[in-house]
């Protein structure tokens, strides 16, 4: 595998990049003749599209000739041009991404056109992985949202596009439906662009809160990636921590949890201290107990038995100040931690 060379960019020089093309303005001719007002006072190193408006920086995704010229290659129109450091961006990561183990998958493909960038940039024909394409292609399930292009026959049309690219593999049709028969066994790189705004949009009533089956599919559909490239939180380094979960719930789901992972005896120990207290032991007694919350675990990964609440007393070996009483009410010290409510 040959990988791009760093080629130093030329000291000194500020490049411009200049491509008028944004989006959701209601009148884009007046908004672009500000723009170039606005640009017009400003010293050098402007950067205006994709609604990105900056000044004094430098466009160093130009100074890369390999992703320049890859980039360059694979331009279809205004919309390609506009989004050149999304590009770069994908570019960079696929750069360290390619040397991991694993495939790569883009969900949103549209016309590929990011996909075969960032090929192009690591060897173009030669690209050495498994490169995964899914979308509908054909047509865009959101109402009114259709590209252009999108029309029976615009899959064979992207096909042609990939001839002589045998690593790459384009799936048609709805995710996660088309996992099946058609997923990498393990992912080094995931670009996730799907363009269907209605699943992002908080609910209108309800005071904006997400209802519990919204909840319930959103964490179906991750099960259905987290199977698919075998995902291991705990193997990855997760741990239940302070600031990372403790903090976010009450007291009465810390006794829970640690009675959960560790044995109610585990829990009783520590049902006397103020939130801030219990956080902390809850913390070393889970910190190797391979413990997930619930909504982490991935059915059909995480059925493992949990850690066996009967281990050695001394693996729960508690400080002498936990089996005391209490000098101070329950929740004297609770407002040292913020509670989420449950």
């Amino acid at each position: 595998m040959t990988l791009p060379k760093y080629v130093a960019p030329k000291p000194r020089a500020l490049m411009n990049f200049f491509w008028p093309t944004s989006w959701m303005v209601s009148d884009p001719e007046r908004f672009n003749a500000l723009i170039k007002e606005a640009a017009s006072l400003c010293e050098g190193g402007i950067h205006f599209a994709d609604n990105l408006f900056t000044w004094a920086r430098n466009n160093s995704l130009f100074d890369d000739v390999a992703f320049r010229e890859a980039w360059e290659r694979n331009v279809v129109n205004d919309a390609d041009r506009a989004v050149a450091w999304r590009r770069y961006f994908l570019a960079t990561m696929a750069y360290h991404a390619v040397q991991l183990p694993g495939d790569f998958v883009e969900c949103g493909v549209y016309a590929g056109t990011g996909v075969k960038t960032v090929m192009d940039y690591l060897g173009g024909t030669a690209f050495p992985k498994p490169f995964w394409a899914y979308d509908t292609y054909d047509y865009n399930p959101v109402e009114g949202h259709a590209f252009d292009g999108q029309r029976p026959g615009f899959f064979e049309e992207v096909t042609k596009r990939f001839e002589g690219y045998a690593n790459v593999r384009l799936v048609k049709g709805f995710i996660p439906e088309s996992f099946a028969g058609a997923c990498p066994e393990a992912i080094a790189y995931l670009h996730i662009d799907l363009n269907n705004a209605q699943a992002e949009i908080v609910p209108k009533y309800d005071n904006g809160r997400i209802s519990a089956h919204g909840v319930a599919c959103r964490i179906s559909h991750s099960d259905v990636l987290a199977r698919a490239v075998g995902l291991d939180i705990v193997a990855a380094g997760w741990r239940p921590t302070v600031e990372g979960y403790f903090r976010s719930v009450t007291k009465p789901r810390i006794l829970a949890d640690v009675a959960e992972a560790r044995g109610p005896q585990f829990a009783e120990m520590i049902d006397h201290l103020k939130k801030a207290d219990m956080a902390r032991e809850a913390e070393r007694l889970l910190d190797d107990a391979a413990w997930l919350p619930e909504p982490m675990r991935t059915p059909g990964l995480d059925d493992a038995e949990l850690v066996d609440a009967e281990g050695d007393a001394a693996d729960g070996e508690l400080p002498a100040f936990l089996t005391e009483d209490a000098a101070e009410p329950d929740n004297a010290n609770d407002a040292e931690l913020p509670v989420a409510a449950e």
